[in-house]
C-alpha cells in the first residue's frame, strides 16, 4: 500500500498544481474516440451549457491558472477543471509535473463482488497507463465524490474499495498523488491517518479561493434543452424567412440546393460554405440572424456534411496529445462554441428539422468527450425522426465509439 500520511487538513499531500480553469479535459467513459471499451470510463470536462433566457453562453476559453496548495482546494477546483458536479463518481486528474493536463469520470461501481470490483480496477487502470504512456502524465490524483454520507458510512466512504484500488495502484507502479473522498456532510483522504472519522468540513472546500464563484450543473443538467418563448420563436421565424429569400435571390450566387452533395461541391463553394459555418465554431453569442444563416446551410446534405467534418476536425486536434501544449486549447474552443450554439438552435427550429438539429448537438457533445450527454441527445434525435440521415449518422457514431476518418473525400 502506499504510505498513508497524518497531516492538518489543509495539507495537500506530495504536490501543489496549478489547474487550467476554461479548457475542457475530460471525459467520461474509457469508451470513446478510437476506443471500445466496454465500461463507461475515459476523459470529459469543462462543458458551459446554454442559458436558459439567452443566446448560447460560451465564453472565450482564457486560460486562468487555478493554484491548489491543500486538498480542499484541490476538491474546490475540480468542478472549475471539468465543469459539472456528479455524484457517485471516480474522478481521476492527470498531471503533467504539477499542472493539471486533463480529468476523467466514471460511474462507481455497480456491484460489490471482489471480482467485479477488481475489473473495474484493472479497466481504469490500463486507461490511467495508456494516458501516462500517450501524454506524458504522470502521479493521477483520485476523488470519489459520494452520495453516502459519512455519518451514514460509520466512516470515510468507499473506504475498502479505495484500499483495493490503492493496492491495485501499487501493483502497477502508479503512484497517486492523492486519493480522496467527498461526501455530503464531509471530506478526508484515504491516505490521511489523521482524518476524523466524520471528515473535515465542507466549508474548508467553500472558502477555499480555488471554489467557483458561481455553482457548476450537474452532469445530468449538461445540455439541457432550454424552453423557448413565443416571441423568440416568431422573431427567429421571421428571420429565417428573410434568409431563406434572400438566397433565392440570383444575387446570392450559386445555392447549396445546386449542389447538395458536399463532395460534389466545387473548392470555391466548399470555401463559402466553410467561410459561413465558421460562425458555428466561434464563442460567443449568436444573434437570430447568424442563426437563421446557419440553420440555411445545416438543412442541406452539404451542410451538414460540412459541419460534421469539421466537428471531427476539431475532435481529431484536440484528443491529439500535441493539443495539450497548445495553451489556448484552440480546437477544444470550437467543439464548445458549436455544441453550446447547437443546443441553442435546436430548440428554436420546427419539428421537422429538430431531429437532425439534435443529433448534430449530440456528435458535438461527443467529440467533447461528455459521452452520458451525447447519449441523451442521440436519444431524443432518435425519438423525434429515427429515419433522419443525419439522425443515423450520428447514432451510428456515438455508438461505435469511434472516429476513424472524416467525411470530406470519403466514397
Amino acid at each position: 500500500m502506499h504510505t498513508p500520511h497524518s497531516s492538518a487538513p489543509q495539507a495537500f499531500p506530495h504536490h501543489t498544481f496549478a489547474a487550467r480553469s476554461g479548457t475542457e479535459a475530460t471525459h467520461e467513459s474509457l469508451a470513446g474516440p478510437g476506443s471500445t471499451a466496454s465500461h463507461p470510463v475515459r476523459p470529459e470536462a469543462e462543458a458551459p451549457s446554454s442559458t436558459p433566457s439567452g443566446a448560447a453562453r460560451s465564453d472565450p476559453q482564457i486560460p486562468t491558472v487555478i493554484r491548489c496548495e491543500t486538498t480542499a482546494d484541490f476538491l474546490a477546483a475540480l468542478p472549475r477543471l471539468v465543469g459539472f458536479t456528479a455524484p457517485d463518481s471516480l474522478f481521476v486528474v492527470l498531471f503533467s509535473e504539477s499542472r493539471a493536463h486533463g480529468a476523467m469520470r466514471v460511474d462507481l461501481p455497480d456491484g460489490e463482488s471482489p471480482e467485479a470490483v477488481d475489473a473495474y480496477i484493472a479497466e481504469l487502470i490500463g486507461w490511467v497507463a495508456h494516458a501516462e504512456h500517450q501524454h506524458g502524465t504522470s502521479r493521477p490524483a483520485f476523488v470519489i465524490t459520494s452520495s453516502l454520507s459519512f455519518s451514514e458510512a460509520g466512516e470515510i466512504p468507499w473506504r475498502r474499495f479505495a484500499g483495493r484500488l490503492d493496492a491495485q495502484l501499487e501493483r502497477a507502479g502508479i503512484s497517486p498523488r492523492e486519493l480522496c473522498c467527498l461526501a455530503p456532510d464531509g471530506w478526508a483522504s484515504y491516505l490521511d491517518l489523521g482524518a476524523p472519522l466524520t471528515g473535515y468540513p465542507l466549508n474548508l472546500i467553500d472558502r477555499s479561493a480555488a471554489a467557483p464563484d458561481s455553482p457548476l450543473p450537474t452532469l445530468a443538467e449538461l445540455g439541457q434543452q432550454r424552453r423557448v418563448r413565443p416571441t423568440e420563436r416568431d422573431a427567429f421565424a421571421g428571420a429565417l424567412e428573410r434568409e431563406r429569400a434572400k438566397r433565392a435571390h440570383p444575387s446570392f450566387g450559386h445555392t447549396l440546393t445546386a449542389a447538395a452533395d458536399w463532395h460534389a461541391l466545387g473548392d470555391r463553394q466548399a470555401a463559402r460554405l466553410r467561410d459561413r459555418l465558421e460562425v458555428l465554431f466561434s464563442p460567443g453569442k449568436r444573434t437570430l440572424e447568424e442563426c437563421a444563416s446557419l440553420v440555411s446551410d445545416l438543412t442541406t446534405d452539404a451542410g451538414w456534411t460540412c459541419c460534421f467534418d469539421s466537428l471531427a476536425t476539431a475532435a481529431s486536434t484536440a484528443h491529439d496529445p500535441a493539443a495539450a501544449r497548445d495553451p489556448d486549447r484552440a480546437a477544444l474552443s470550437r467543439l464548445v462554441a458549436a455544441s453550446d450554439t447547437l443546443a441553442f438552435i435546436a430548440p428554436l427550429v420546427s419539428r421537422s428539422e429538430r431531429a437532425a438539429f439534435t443529433a448534430l448537438c449530440a456528435l458535438a457533445w461527443w467529440f467533447r468527450g461528455l459521452e452520458s450527454v451525447a447519449t441523451a441527445h442521440i436519444a431524443e434525435a432518435l425519438r423525434l425522426d429515427s429515419a433522419d440521415a443525419v439522425v443515423q449518422l450520428a447514432g451510428e457514431v456515438i455508438h461505435s465509439g469511434s472516429f476513424t476518418l472524416t467525411t470530406r473525400g470519403l466514397d
